[in-house]
């Protein structure tokens, strides 16, 4: 309690007299380049609120932390406290959150975009200074515990994977810019907005990639360099970076795919080509920015494989069940999608046509993507772990991505059957009760897709659960579960450490009776005689059983 309110008190005032100072200096150097500081209302105004938090928040700052101070000195394992840690990382943070989105306001306006402000100036001076504080502080401590180093963790990841973002966000707006405009001119477009390569939108963008980018390479190439034991790494790199590219990437060529097939042999919405492709500029720039962060971090990935780090092996044993599963999904709603097509048009009234302008045609352009898409995932990252299965690899058999793929296949699967399926047979009842049945393959279509796909996918992946149990049974030495005794067992004065562990590996109560004999003693016994002795409890032949200690070991009494 004592370290959260002295913690928490020198947050709050260090927040209030951070901005203070701030808005103080947003006032004088507003008043300096844009007129008198104390012209209106609302500058006094603000000039009172930042002389009041700062008269208020650094003084009250400044105890706490020499009080805090001189704990640390008298006690040097304060260093240690958890509480410490997240003030800290917190306070950065925040400071860094603050001062690269004043930086970016700052480049912004020198690009010009946007009117000069003093607040952005002043915020990125004194943030900045909060920020390299407690850096300095907090690299002068160090981490010595794993739940220091957690709290360290948590800070580099979380902030390397927002200014990632930011930064392929701004890098991806940049060139759709120069590729919307060169599809402007090649296709000689007057669809799209165009208002040349130097506007607001790419002035932005250039303030945000070149602000983030660097703020990104600080925390992943210099601050989180060496640190591969770290989940929270893996997380990063195989989750947001590779997945999240490999989901991008997949998605941009459905649309791209999507589109040209929706134009070769579907309904395109309009009949003009530029018009039906200008989503091309956009898509394009997706692709690229994704494959670059793909191509970056999954030789980064290799490249940290080699050490053999446990962190490592597990996400990378992970991560071909993840894109197996989005191959899986794809597959099946593009299956689903195809024969809800196929019953659409058999349950059309009179003969389907298939020429024409006929809206089928866009579905069949779907189900074709998501085939395209999917299959190839799903044909390559799953035979690859079912190889090394077959193989005889126990470690990626029992593995819990597998056992999580296989049992999230069957879960969503039978979810999913037996909602189709009961959908299909409440329309048919109701139809037949109404006396007519012709509406009734319009109505259920999409379940019978549905339905289609599970059962093509079930069947095949109970199977596989179905041999990984067989298989187990020969890799594992399943415990079988003890015949219940009325154990009683004669112990001294410190055999209550004894009962316990029997109770334990036994998996019900033991009734001590109290051993007065002055050569009352227990033997020691290790965990494989623990477990031997309830073999032999187990195997006795009557139903109560009573336990002496009989030199090394134990003599087991049954009796009716």
């Amino acid at each position: 309690m004592r370290r959260l309110y002295f913690y928490i008190v020198s947050f709050v005032t260090l927040m209030m007299g951070a901005n203070g100072v701030i808005v103080l200096a947003a006032s004088v150097l507003e008043g300096l380049f844009s007129g008198p500081a104390l012209s209106s209302s609302g500058s006094g105004s603000a000039l009172a609120l930042g002389m009041s938090l700062t008269i208020v928040g650094l003084p009250l700052w400044a105890l706490h932390w020499l009080m805090i101070g001189r704990h640390v000195r008298q006690l040097p394992v304060e260093t240690r406290s958890v509480v410490r840690k997240v003030y800290i990382y917190v306070v950065l943070a925040v400071a860094a959150g603050v001062a690269v989105g004043s930086a970016v306001a700052i480049l912004g306006w020198i690009l010009g975009s946007g009117d000069f402000g003093g607040f952005p100036w002043a915020a990125v001076v004194v943030w900045s200074v909060v920020w390299a504080f407690h850096w300095q502080l907090e690299a002068k401590e160090g981490q010595s515990t794993p739940e220091t180093r957690a709290v360290r963790r948590l800070y580099l990841y979380l902030t390397t994977a927002v200014m990632l973002v930011v930064a392929a966000l701004g890098v991806g707006v940049i060139v759709h810019i120069v590729l919307r405009e060169a599809y402007g001119t090649l296709m000689s477009s007057s669809l799209l907005s165009r208002s040349g390569l130097w506007d607001g939108p790419m002035r932005d963008s250039l303030s945000l990639a070149l602000v983030a980018g660097p703020v990104w390479a600080a925390h992943w190439l210099y601050f989180a360099r060496n640190d591969f034991d770290s989940v929270l790494r893996q997380l990063y790199t195989y989750g947001l970076a590779i997945f999240g590219s490999i989901s991008t990437v997949l998605t941009v060529l459905g649309i791209m795919l999507y589109g040209l097939l929706v134009w070769t042999v579907g309904i395109p919405e309009h009949e003009a080509a530029e018009a039906h492709f200008r989503f091309l500029p956009g898509a394009l720039a997706s692709l690229i920015v994704a494959a670059g962060i793909l191509s970056y971090h999954w030789s980064a990935a290799r490249r940290e494989s080699e050490l053999q780090s446990t962190g490592t092996q597990g996400a990378r044993r992970s991560y071909p069940y993840a894109l197996a599963a989005v191959g899986l999904v794809v597959v099946a709603v593009g299956i689903a999608a195809l024969v809800s097509m196929a019953v659409g048009l058999i349950g059309e009234s009179g003969a389907p046509k298939l020429v024409g302008q006929d809206l089928w045609r866009n579905a069949l352009a779907l189900s074709i993507t998501l085939g395209l898409l999917g299959a190839p995932l799903l044909a390559y990252y799953w035979p690859r772990v079912q190889s090394k299965v077959n193989e005889g690899d126990v470690e990626e058999r029992t593995s819990l991505a597998r056992r999580i793929f296989i049992f999230g296949v069957l879960g969503v699967g039978m979810l999913v059957l037996v909602g189709s399926a009961s959908h299909v047979i409440f329309v048919f009842l109701r139809e037949l009760l109404e006396g007519d049945l012709s509406a009734v393959l319009s109505d259920v279509k999409v379940s019978l897709g549905i339905i289609a796909a599970a059962a093509i996918f079930l069947p095949y992946f109970w199977m596989v659960y179905r041999a990984d149990r067989r298989a187990a049974g020969d890799v594992e030495e399943e415990e079988k579960p003890h015949a219940r005794k009325a154990v009683t067992a004669l112990v001294n004065e410190g055999g209550i450490g004894f009962i316990q562990r029997l109770e334990a590996t036994l998996g019900y109560e033991v009734t001590p009776l109290q051993w007065a004999d002055p050569e009352a003693a227990l033997p020691e016994l290790s965990d494989d005689e623990f477990r031997g002795l309830a073999e032999r409890i187990a195997d006795a032949a009557g139903p109560n059983v009573f336990l002496v200690a009989d030199g090394a070991g134990f003599r087991v009494l049954s009796y009716r």
